[in-house]
C-alpha cells in the first residue's frame, strides 16, 4: 500500500508539470497541486502503519507535511510575493523546515560534521541573497531566516548517514527528500524573486519538491532507525 501511494504522488506531480505547459485555469493547478500533497501525506502515513516505528519522527514529519499542504495551497493562490496568501505560504512552510529539523535533530547528536555541511550551505546561499539583484520587497530579513533554518535541516539530515549501515532505505530517502526540498527552495527563491525567470523553472521546481516530499514520505515504511550495537 504505501509503494501504491508513494506512486500514486510521483503521477499526481507528473500531471501538475504536464498542465503547467498547457496554461490552464489557475483552480485547475490549485486542485493537482493540492491532490499531489495529499497523496505523499497518505503515503506517509499508510508508510508508518505498514511499520510504526519512530513514532516521534514520524510525528513531526507528518506535522510538517501538513503545514507544507497549506503552503503549497497558499503559494498556488499567491502569484507573487506581494499578495498575503505568498506571506501566508512562506510562514506555512517556516514551520514545516523547524518540525523538519527538529525530528532529524531527535535522531542524530550535533556533530563537527553538522557545522561543516551547514557552512557549506549557508554561506554560498547568504551569499547569493545578498550579492545578486533579487527584488525582495522589504522581506530580505525573513528569506535569511529561512535560510538559516532549511540549510540547517539539510546538515542535520545529512547526520543520518549514522543508521546507513543498519537502515540505509530509511536513512537516504530523508536525506534525498530534505536535499530534494532545499533544492526545490532554492529554485523558488529565483521565481519568486529574480527579474525575468524563465517559466520552465517552475515545473522542475515542482518536480524536486514533490519528490523530494514523496521520499520522505515512503521513508517510513521499512525498518527503524537503529544504530549498531557497540562490540
Amino acid at each position: 500500500m504505501p509503494v501504491l501511494f508513494f506512486f500514486l504522488a510521483l503521477v499526481s506531480a507528473a500531471a501538475l508539470i504536464v498542465i503547467s505547459f498547457l496554461e490552464l485555469p489557475l483552480m485547475v493547478t490549485v486542485i493537482v497541486k493540492s491532490l499531489s500533497s495529499i497523496l505523499f501525506i497518505t503515503a506517509a502515513a499508510a508508510s508508518y502503519l505498514h511499520n510504526p516505528s519512530e513514532k516521534k519522527l514520524f510525528r513531526l514529519i507528518f506535522c510538517g507535511m501538513i503545514t507544507s499542504f497549506f503552503g503549497d495551497l497558499f503559494l498556488a493562490l499567491g502569484k507573487d510575493a506581494s499578495s498575503p496568501f505568498f506571506m501566508a505560504g512562506f510562514l506555512s512552510f517556516t514551520a514545516t523546515v523547524i518540525l523538519y529539523t527538529a525530528g532529524f535533530c531527535i535522531k542524530t547528536r550535533l556533530r563537527p560534521a553538522d557545522f561543516a555541511i551547514y557552512a557549506v550551505l549557508i554561506i554560498p546561499t547568504l551569499a547569493l541573497i545578498f550579492l545578486l539583484d533579487f527584488n525582495f520587497m522589504n522581506i530580505q530579513f525573513m528569506v535569511v531566516i529561512y535560510a538559516v533554518i532549511i540549510s540547517f535541516m539539510v546538515a542535520k539530515s545529512a547526520g543520518l548517514l549514522v543508521y546507513r549501515r543498519t537502515n540505509p532505505f530509511t536513512s537516504l530517502l530523508l536525506i534525498c527528500g530534505a536535499v530534494f526540498f532545499f533544492t526545490s527552495d532554492y529554485i523558488l527563491v529565483f521565481l519568486y524573486f529574480y527579474p525575468g525567470m524563465p517559466s520552465y523553472l517552475q515545473p522542475i521546481n515542482w518536480i524536486f519538491y514533490y519528490t523530494g516530499q514523496a521520499l520522505i514520505a515512503f521513508s517510513f515504511s521499512r525498518g527503524s532507525l537503529e544504530l549498531e550495537p557497540e562490540r
